[in-house]
């Protein structure tokens, strides 16, 4: 992949409580939108994929039970870990529920 590569995921969680989108505009700047429509925040069964931004090659695969936000948070801490976006980028999967 090259360098500078753009990032966009898109997390939609249907008929729950809480819906949240992320989308990496730039390598360096991520919006959040988290809407709530009750107290309780959803949890749903995510896929992380952490890819080395010069080769292509997966790096690491993590799976859990997260929320939208703690997702985000655990996807951007992923790819700092590996250097930035200059190095690292990841793609995350909905996968269900929990």
């Amino acid at each position: 992949m090259k360098k500078g590569l753009f990032l966009a995921a898109a997390l939609v969680v249907l008929g729950a409580s809480t819906m949240v989108a992320s989308t990496v505009t730039t390598a360096t700047s991520i919006e959040k939108s988290v809407v709530e429509q009750n107290d309780e925040v959803e949890r749903s069964v995510y896929r992380i994929e952490v890819y080395n931004s010069h080769t292509g090659e997966l790096i690491l695969t993590e799976v859990g039970c997260f929320t939208g936000e703690e997702v985000v948070e655990l996807t951007e801490d992923l790819i700092a870990s590996y250097g930035g976006y200059d190095e690292a980028y990841a793609l995350v999967a909905l996968l269900g529920d929990c």
